[in-house]
């Protein structure tokens, strides 16, 4: 059983001041999310899911996503899945873990707007505060704002163009996203990254989050197949939140589509939540995939994309697992 949501979006931003600035950018996008229930009356916990977008329907790929939801739903179909922490006194463990790039991109958004955010920065209240042109993930990471890829956008709202800002570049922190305000107030110029006037006091965020590990590409099989110790391959992930921003720790929980990979077998298993320092984990990121174009499922429209590869991390933090009885 399939089902899916399709989101359609025009529209124009304008943009002028009273220095006779004036400026206009008509966009249009497209997004598609698929998800596969492949036993909806025996399992209707088991799903799988896959999206696709671009500027138009034209460039929905959708043969792409149903071939990729139905790889998934054949790996859990008429198999029974377990919680990886029965029988353990604990309920806390680290396994290496594949984020797939769906999964990446919830997580990715949570640390551009609040992580890379420049009022954050200043206050304190972000990880990188104080440790501009040091190392914070592993020198094999590059985060890059690139507007020029996709931006329904060119322009920010104090008319300063878009344009490529390196915020990390091979572990070391480079820049943060500044409006004219917070530039002022590290005198640096804005970096074209100003808000509408209703949110300016959230401060300055990139949005257009592209992320490159240094290395030959694989793909996720490859990653699964030379997996030496149990690790969690995740499709996707949900219920994402930042309880604290100084350590840009993230929790979240797994969804459509979570597996065990343990000695060359594929096992589906219940879901699970994960709490980790996330600029931690960027320095034990030990292989990653080509850069696809990614949105986060609640993108209205296919107009925010992100820019991602899946990554292999050594050690990511798991807290426990469910079930349908729990």
């Amino acid at each position: 059983k399939f089902s899916g949501k399709m989101a359609v979006s025009e529209g124009e931003v304008w943009f002028a001041n009273s220095n006779d600035v004036f400026l206009a950018k008509a966009y249009t996008g497209a997004l598609l999310n698929c998800y596969a229930f492949p036993d909806p009356y025996g399992n209707p916990e088991v799903s799988s899911y896959a999206s696709t977008g671009g500027e138009g329907l034209s460039c929905l790929d959708i043969e792409k996503i149903a071939a990729e939801v139905i790889f998934k739903s054949k790996l859990q179909k008429n198999k029974k899945r377990f919680n990886v922490f029965d029988g353990k006194n604990s309920q806390e463990a680290e396994f290496d873990v594949i984020l797939e790039p769906y999964a990446s991109a919830s997580i990715l958004g949570w640390i551009s707007q609040f992580q890379f955010n420049g009022l954050n920065y200043i206050r304190g209240a972000s990880a990188l505060s104080g440790k501009m042109n040091e190392v914070v993930t592993g020198t094999n990471i590059s985060i890059i704002d690139d507007p020029l890829r996709y931006s329904p956008q060119p322009f920010d709202m104090e008319g300063y163009p878009k344009i490529p800002l390196t915020l990390i570049a091979n572990g070391v922190l480079k820049a943060v996203a500044l409006d004219s305000r917070l530039a002022r107030m590290l005198k640096k110029e804005s970096t074209g990254h100003a808000l509408p006037p209703t949110t300016k006091s959230f401060g300055a965020v990139p949005s257009n989050i592209v992320l490159e590990v240094d290395g030959e590409p694989k793909s996720i099989m490859e990653m699964v197949s030379g997996s030496r110790e149990p690790t969690i391959w995740v499709t996707k992930s949900h219920y994402i939140a930042m309880p604290h921003f100084q350590s840009a720790e993230i929790t979240g929980t797994t969804q459509h589509g979570v597996f065990l990979v343990d000695k060359g077998d594929i096992k589906p298993i219940y879901n699970l939540r994960f709490k980790q320092k996330m600029f931690e984990a960027l320095s034990r990121v030990e292989a990653a995939g080509p850069v696809e174009r990614v949105y986060d499922a609640w993108d209205e429209g296919g107009t925010s994309p992100f820019f991602l590869p899946a990554l292999k991390i050594k050690n990511f933090k798991f807290l426990g697992g469910t079930s349908l009885e729990n």
